[in-house]
């Protein structure tokens, strides 16, 4: 009678989706900071998160923006910028559109800007110098919520990350016997009929009976004489038996006399 297998368990099609996915999405997430992070250290990318609507309807506060740095002499009307007031007004990076620009010399420009919500240009010239300026390059909704509340721009970038990577040890399954061999059931008896196990091919070979040595015989090569043969001696009528005291006269000894 065959053994029976213990049936493997499956993982349901929407978890290994739901698994892949979330894999690459972590792998897309490690690349995304990664690559931020060598941006950032080589001062050629920035990334700030909107704190207003002034800039509305191109994007609204909670955006995460992606700044790179642009030559003075490449700044033009037009361009939405990133830079930080003149005092006494609040000492914060602004996000807006360039509305005016004076250039004073190769690195320095005056600029006057607008928010696009706004019905005014702001209420500041501001002069920028040094080796450029940070103008935006791209914008991503919704990105720059959580680093609003942690106050750290890579603060949600990190929050995914995490999140990511307890989905997916989350999702996947426990116990999973993929890579385990499966123990076949062991049958005993069958209708009270005593039943030995037979050897099953998805089982070990039973190990191969040792032969026994056979003693060698060993024949001697010399040849045994045989024991001499003694001839029997014949009695003969003359002579005379010798009796004991206690045997009887014979017959014989009786006719000899």
């Amino acid at each position: 009678m065959p053994a029976r297998h213990r049936r493997r368990p499956t993982t349901p099609l929407w978890q290994r989706a739901a698994a892949v996915v979330l894999y690459t999405a972590t792998c897309l997430t490690v690349f995304t900071v990664v690559a931020i992070g060598v941006g950032i250290g080589a001062h050629r990318l920035r990334v700030e998160a909107i704190e207003s609507n002034s800039m509305r309807p191109v994007f609204a506060r909670g955006t995460a923006v992606f700044l790179t740095p642009e030559s003075f002499d490449q700044v033009r009307v037009g361009q939405i910028i990133s830079y930080v007031p003149p005092q006494p007004f609040p000492q914060v990076n602004v996000v807006h559109r360039v509305y005016a620009i004076r250039r004073l010399n190769a690195n320095a420009i005056e600029v006057q800007t607008k928010g696009d919500a706004n019905k005014a240009p702001d209420p500041w010239q501001t002069v920028i110098s040094g080796n450029g300026v940070w103008r935006l390059k791209a914008a991503v909704p919704y990105l720059g919520q959580l680093p609003l509340l942690f106050g750290n721009p890579m603060a949600l970038i990190g929050i995914v990350l995490v999140i990511a990577s307890m989905l997916v040890v989350l999702l996947t399954p426990a116990g999973d016997s993929r890579h385990e061999p499966a123990t076949p059931a062991t049958v005993t008896a069958w209708q009270g009929i005593p039943i030995v196990p037979a050897w099953q091919p998805s089982l070990a070979p039973p190990p191969q009976a040792q032969p026994q040595a056979v003693p060698e015989l060993h024949v001697a090569s010399t040849p045994i004489a045989p024991p001499p043969i003694q001839p029997t001696p014949v009695p003969t009528w003359d002579d005379e038996p010798v009796l004991d005291e206690d045997t009887p006269p014979s017959i014989f000894s009786l006719l000899g006399q």
